[in-house]
């Protein structure tokens, strides 16, 4: 018994070590000219990190719903042509710190082109604009309030629930 938990001990204390195994995603996204986009910068900068953070995030949230709505055997590529982030940074009202100005006429945009293959075989393809003109109409419990995206988080989710749910 004495062995056993020394052995227990020893494995939990390899564990860090032992190399993660990365989880394959079932959704391929790709940027296409993402130094082009309109605005993709949380705080409205381009060709900085904010952009890279962004477009990070958007990828690890289209993964994400890829696991949740997607049928085993099928993929997913998504080639982002535009993004236009909720509201605008309007230089003259922040130039002591970084805010968005939430208006309704701001609404968050993506363009995109995506294909759903199956074993091989194309199922659905298209090209569009992601859009949610009543973003700030709802109160969405689903994300954090200070999630930077949660606007086009939820916009991202709605979309991929009538694409590909079920």
């Amino acid at each position: 018994m004495k062995a056993l938990k020394s052995f227990a001990v020893l494995a939990l204390l390899a564990a860090p070590l032992a190399p993660a195994v990365a989880a394959t995603s079932n959704v391929e996204v790709s940027y296409v000219n993402p130094q082009k986009f309109q605005d993709a910068g949380i705080h409205g900068t381009r060709g900085t990190k904010d952009v890279g953070r962004t477009l990070d995030a958007l990828t690890k949230h289209f993964e994400k719903q890829g696991d949740r709505y997607l049928k085993p055997g099928q993929s997913l590529k998504i080639e982002v042509l535009d993004v236009d982030l909720a509201g605008r940074v309007e230089w003259w009202r922040t130039q002591f710190y970084d805010a968005r100005i939430l208006r309704t006429i701001d609404s968050p945009a993506i363009k995109l082109r995506y294909t759903l293959n199956e074993n091989g075989q194309t199922l659905r393809s298209g090209e569009e604009w992601v859009r949610d003109l009543d973003y700030l109409w709802g109160i969405n419990p689903r994300f954090h309030r200070y999630d930077e995206l949660r606007y086009e988080k939820v916009m991202l989710d709605d979309w991929m629930k009538k694409r590909f749910a079920g």
